[in-house]
């Protein structure tokens, strides 16, 4: 995935956090442990002062951390997006990721996504501008500048400041409508300007989409109007995959001064760390073990899998260790509104996050 170095120009490093209970535990099969988080709720003060009281450590879990978002953030990131426009040129190094939709059963469309990087924090936050859609969107903890494991005894108001930044940091996530959209790393490519696209740096990319798309055709004409960047001004190292509640879903590449759209063809999608458009299924196979095991996984069965199968394939397709590797593997039941999480390869112990019911008003 990308690198944090370009966080330089908006965080400086900090320490700690706050504490979370997770409510209920169940049993998932015979060697898996599911608990459901509930993201902490704040009745009293600003938007700004409940924001950044929410924020708090998963009671018992090192490394994870949730997020209620109140008040909106659209001129705010608006403004980020333009500091880092302007201040920054830095080249991402390369990391893994994996994401598939599994479309087979028409009824539960499942989005996978493992998310491959040095050792970081996570952060799964709850967003609602005043002009879209509710969303849960995971983020790394150093993008704000934090370490993996913090104290909020030892943050300071400028520290905790920094967390009103989180809907620009979004990594991935899903929206009150369906749609579910996650980044995976490629080479870079040298975008043109367009007169009738704007620049978005790579995460808010995400953000627009989980904000204002309900479903694949609005993302598109989201991609459509932004020029996106990462590492430079002019340079675009990410491609994403994105899936809608009617079960479909669609690739989203850009490749010679065009935004390349690749609907799915069968009920299923692959998305690894090497371009795809142009490209044939075996020239994809080639390239990439990961995309190759995935594809086959879900040809075999025809894209109709059970959440633990897709657990199942999450963990087959994770890399490295905790330090540097799959950092978390999200399964996002769409129907459902639910994602299952695993946290630095532990498929044994997973969490569970639903989108709250009253955000699916909207």
């Amino acid at each position: 995935m990308f690198n944090h170095r370009w966080m330089g120009y908006i965080v400086k490093k900090i320490p700690l956090l706050l504490i979370l209970c997770i409510p209920s535990v169940f049993t998932c099969g015979q060697q898996q442990r599911v608990s459901d988080l509930e993201f902490p709720f704040i009745d009293a003060g600003s938007d700004s002062a409940r924001t950044c009281q929410s924020f708090q450590n998963v009671d018992g879990v090192d490394g994870l951390y949730m997020l209620r978002y109140y008040g909106d953030y659209g001129k705010r990131l608006e403004k980020q997006n333009q500091t880092v426009l302007n201040g920054f040129n830095s080249q991402p190094s390369r990391r893994e990721c994996s994401l598939f939709t599994a479309l087979g059963d028409s009824a539960r469309p499942l989005y996978g996504r493992n998310f491959d990087n040095p050792e970081c924090g996570v952060l799964i936050g709850l967003y609602r501008p005043s002009d879209g859609y509710a969303s849960i969107a995971f983020s790394r903890l150093n993008d704000f500048g934090f370490d993996k494991v913090i104290d909020p005894d030892t943050l300071t108001a400028q520290d905790r400041a920094r967390i009103l930044y989180a809907p620009f940091f979004s990594a991935g996530g899903m929206n009150a409508r369906g749609v579910v959209t996650a980044l995976a790393y490629l080479e870079g490519v040298q975008t043109v300007p367009d007169a009738e696209q704007r620049p978005v740096f790579v995460t808010l990319w995400i953000r627009e989409i989980l904000d204002h798309a309900s479903n694949i055709d609005e993302a598109v004409a989201i991609c459509k109007r932004c020029r996106v960047f990462d590492a430079g001004p002019d340079i675009c190292s990410h491609h994403i995959l994105i899936c809608d509640a009617s079960g479909r879903s669609v690739i989203v590449e850009y490749h010679e001064g065009l935004w390349r759209i690749m609907p799915n063809v069968q009920p299923w999608q692959v998305v690894t760390n090497s371009p795809l458009f142009g490209r044939s299924q075996e020239e994809r196979q080639k390239r990439c073990r990961r995309y190759k095991k995935a594809f086959e996984t879900l040809e075999e069965k025809e894209g109709k899998i059970t959440q633990q199968e897709g657990m199942s394939l999450l963990k087959a397709l994770s890399v490295g260790g905790e330090r540097s590797g799959t950092q978390w593997s999200s399964l996002f039941d769409i129907a459902e509104r639910n994602i299952l999480l695993s946290l630095y390869r532990n498929y044994k112990n997973l969490y569970r996050v639903s989108l709250p019911t009253s955000s699916l008003k909207n």
